[in-house]
């Protein structure tokens, strides 16, 4: 019956030349396979789910690259997919629903307005998206190593002491691994996407409390298709070109790390919404070292290869963007091994405002790069000027970035000279970051920075 209505309504469309929009929401059920017609607006179809109901929802498509989202009562996004589909552009997506309620299902194209011809199909869950029932399931312990075949989500257990440090390797060749560890009460309490060699997943848990963790394997796209390994181990070793899990940092703590082999050493800290921070190593050797620091969600935030000086990775006054656990990757350059012995420090620092008699700092072969910041004005234009103690021998670059940005969208550079200025349009109020980076040759340069708004 709801079909027939459906098509009814679809034709009505087409003879009585309604506009699309006017028809552009339906409704669906779980064991409802409708198709449509998109006349370049989106289609939306509302669905009753309940806390905890998992359901499968399929796109497909032959006239458009198809995108499937799932909004709440309030608007808010809960789920999306692209090309998560079995074949060509189509969609799939697992959803389990968060609470009670009406959920929209919006079919939409990747590329604009959808225009064409589509199927929408949503079915009980039987593991084969993200978030569905996992395909097996056991008990581990500390130490084990097992190769398993994956067609879904799949669930460990595995028993931890409070303060208890392991390291969590998975690496597939079929799969984009994702890593998911959770505590009793369903919590995510740590993530890893691509925290070892290529797509692969390697994190450092440490126990917050002693308790029954859950770990969550599946693909970064949604689906766990194919052969996996997973690898537990005790967090206080590693080396022979594995992982060296080396437990916890707090702020103002150096540790010693001695790699002893491992291409990677991995530690985690806790830290605060807000906390600005300085996060380096330092060889007792001469080798390259790399720094990779993963937010609580296990996404890639910040890193550094030379920005301490002597081939030593410093992460200069980075704000954290979360509260949570925080993972640091130490690597040799190149994922390559490391051998020789290294301090790892972490410290709760400030960020340095510039003022109107400006800032002086050093760069150059002791620090290569330091983070400043200034409040600006929305549509208001700004003078940076920079003069510096002697001309410089290689270039300078100034990253500017309003404090809700990740990457800059504004840089200027500088070779060559004893001053130099430009111009900054601020689009947004607040505070904007400013990120110095010289590499100096024979020493370091000081470099006086002043910023004033242009009348």
């Amino acid at each position: 019956m709801r079909k027939n209505v459906l098509r009814i309504l679809m034709l009505l469309v087409l003879l009585l030349g309604i506009p699309a929009t006017l028809l552009a929401q339906y409704s669906i059920a779980v064991g409802d396979s409708v198709s449509g017609e998109a006349e370049g607006a989106d289609v939306e179809y509302t669905i009753d789910l309940t806390a905890g109901e998992t359901v499968d929802i399929d796109l497909q498509s032959d006239d458009f690259d198809t995108l499937v989202r799932v909004v709440d009562a309030d608007g808010n996004e809960v789920a999306e997919d692209d090309d998560g589909g079995e074949s060509g552009l189509n969609s799939l997506l697992t959803l389990e629903a968060p609470e009670d309620g009406t959920y929209t299902i919006l079919v939409t194209s990747f590329f604009g307005d959808p225009e064409g011809a589509y199927t929408l199909s949503v079915s009980g869950s039987t593991g084969g998206g993200g978030g569905g029932e996992p395909s097996g399931e056991g008990d581990l312990q500390v130490g084990d190593s097992i190769t398993e075949d994956a067609s879904g989500n799949v669930e460990y257990t595995i028993s931890l002491e409070e303060g208890q440090s392991i390291s969590i390797d998975v690496t597939s060749d079929d799969f984009d691994t994702y890593l998911d560890v959770l505590n009793s009460d369903g919590d995510i309490v740590a993530s890893d996407d691509d925290g070892g060699e290529g797509f692969n997943s390697l994190l450092a848990f440490t126990a917050s409390d002693s308790d029954v963790y859950t770990l969550l394997i599946r693909s970064f796209a949604g689906d766990a298709d194919g052969t996996f390994t997973l690898t537990v181990e005790e967090g206080t070793g590693g080396g022979g070109g594995g992982a060296n899990a080396g437990g916890t940092i707090e702020y103002g703590q150096t540790i010693e790390v001695e790699p002893n082999g491992a291409t990677s050493s991995i530690f985690t800290f806790e830290g605060e919404e807000g906390d600005v921070i300085d996060l380096y190593a330092v060889s007792q050797g001469s080798e390259d070292s790399r720094i990779y620091l993963y937010g609580p969600d296990g996404v890639e935030v910040a890193q550094d290869d030379d920005g301490g000086g002597s081939s030593n990775p410093y992460i200069r006054r980075f704000i954290l963007p979360q509260s949570g656990t925080y993972q640091i990757d130490l690597q040799g350059f190149g994922e390559s091994a490391l051998n020789e012995p290294l301090d790892l420090t972490l410290e709760q620092t400030e960020l340095i405002e510039i003022t109107a008699d400006g800032v002086t700092i050093s760069l150059g072969t002791t620090i290569s790069t330091e983070v400043l910041a200034f409040e600006a004005t929305d549509d208001t234009a700004y003078l940076l000027s920079v003069e510096t103690s002697e001309d410089m021998e290689s270039s300078m670059y100034i990253d500017l970035l309003h404090e809700d940005e990740d990457y800059s969208a504004t840089r200027f550079s500088a070779s060559g000279a004893s001053s130099f200025a430009a111009v900054f349009n601020a689009d947004d109020t607040g505070t904007v970051r400013v990120t110095v980076q010289y590499y100096g040759f024979s020493g370091d340069t000081d470099f006086t920075i002043t910023v004033e708004p242009l009348k």
